[in-house]
């Protein structure tokens, strides 16, 4: 390409492009290899890039997008430690002033053309923060290696990136979760709670093979979204309500926590009276759910907002199809069996966990900005698969023109104009806003 000033590498040897380097850390920010950056450049009537030169930059990304990346696992788990002392107090101090943490985590794998492919990925968000504290992948394939596998001649040394031997990709996630818990207990933090979506894999295989700390007091979680499945599905299996009104009941719950998540939120509970009754307030608007859908007469646990509460007694549900007469003989029966399922779902102990806002969706967005910006489902890049990993939870934590910045300042000496950098500020701003 078009030459320019040289960047101070620090190695010995010629200095790096500047030009190249900035055009080949363009476009893996932008999630985009070879084949498809040579056709871009020959469009634009540029000259295409050799194999080796894009390897050579493309390192240099790595490396920056890498030490971005340990940076901010670092001084998001600092700030994940002082939420968790500060709500939790000297409860969540445990042996050798190590703290217990709770974390949310998901996997996700890679797809390509309708197949599992050897390519997957698992990650861990602070309980409290939200922010990411780990991140590692699995690969079970190497292109050189396969290559002089087939050919039929020796291994030449190289950087493999196949470090996944155990089987199907489904184990992928337990082995990640197990490194995840080691790293973090390594870093000071004991993980007590995962919040997950229900998969028992990763918890058998910690308390088996995890430090004996973290093995002795962790537990799963759920959240939110997986509550409300599992009350669905056992208020669908009663039989003697229809699936619409299991589905309403359903929602209903889910619209209660919400509701009780505004009216206490965890910012005012904190070192307060208040943080006794949350629990408390959020079990009695959960409960009262059932005197609106069974159109009961006691409305003494609804909010002061509730219109039959307020003497509205032409006061009827909007949708009838999805509320329960109580006039038929099963009705107390029904209204019992329902009641039952609702008061185990709003006990005080779990009502104390739904206070707070966490669920597996944070890790789904973070899937989501992965596959849909940065590594294609269609595209199967073992080689830059960890990049645009790191990549991708930097564009999550920070928004994607602060990632490129990160990465850029890491490789050190690609220069943008003011101008340039307020209109990346500006898009930033834009699409958080």
């Amino acid at each position: 390409m078009k030459r320019s000033a040289r960047l101070d590498s620090g190695k010995k040897g010629p200095g790096v492009d500047a030009n190249t380097q900035r055009v080949v850390s363009a476009f893996v920010l932008g999630g985009v290899g070879l084949q498809t950056t040579n056709a871009v450049l020959l469009a634009l009537n540029m000259e295409p890039l050799c194999e080796s030169t894009w390897s050579s930059h493309t390192a240099r990304v790595a490396e920056a997008a890498s030490g971005s990346m340990r940076e901010t696992l670092a001084t998001h788990l600092r700030a994940e430690i002082t939420a968790t002392l500060l709500y939790e107090g000297e409860d969540a101090i445990g042996p050798d002033g190590k703290v217990y943490v709770r974390v949310v985590t998901d996997g996700s794998w890679q797809k390509r053309y309708g197949r599992n492919s050897l390519w997957g990925y698992a990650v861990m968000y602070g309980f409290y923060t939200g922010k990411v504290v780990f991140v590692s992948h699995r690969c079970g394939r190497c292109a050189k290696c396969q290559s002089a596998l087939t050919r039929g001649v020796p291994v030449e040394e190289h950087e493999c990136t196949n470090n996944w031997s155990g089987g199907a990709a489904g184990n992928m996630e337990k082995d990640i979760l197990l490194e995840g818990v080691n790293f973090l207990f390594d870093a000071g933090a004991i993980v007590r709670s995962l919040v997950c979506d229900g998969d028992t894999k990763g918890i058998e295989l910690i308390k088996k093979e995890g430090p004996k700390e973290v093995a002795e007091v962790i537990e799963a979680m759920l959240d939110l979204n997986h509550i409300s499945k599992n009350l669905g599905k056992k208020l669908r299996e009663l039989k003697v309500i229809s699936k619409v009104q299991a589905q309403a009941l359903q929602k209903a719950f889910s619209s209660a926590v919400y509701w009780a998540r505004e009216k206490c939120p965890k910012e005012q509970m904190v070192g307060g009276e208040s943080w006794e009754e949350g629990p408390a307030k959020m079990q009695r608007m959960i409960r009262a759910v059932l005197g609106h859908y069974f159109n009961l007469d006691n409305h003494s646990e609804c909010e002061d907002t509730c219109a039959a509460k307020c003497g509205d007694k032409k006061h009827t549900p909007g949708n009838l199809k999805k509320y329960i007469p109580c006039g038929k003989e099963t009705a107390t029966d029904v209204f019992d069996a329902v009641k039952s399922i609702f008061d185990q779902y709003s006990s005080l102990t779990l009502c104390s966990k739904l206070l707070f806002k966490c669920s597996t969706n944070t890790c789904e967005s973070g899937n989501s900005v992965l596959w849909t910006f940065h590594l294609p489902k269609l595209a199967f890049k073992p080689t830059m698969g960890k990049t645009h990993m790191h990549i991708a939870q930097l564009h999550k934590a920070f928004s994607r023109g602060a990632a490129g910045l990160l990465v850029s300042e890491g490789i050190g000496g690609l220069w943008r104009s003011g101008r340039n950098l307020e209109e990346t500020r500006r898009i930033d701003k834009h699409k958080q806003r």
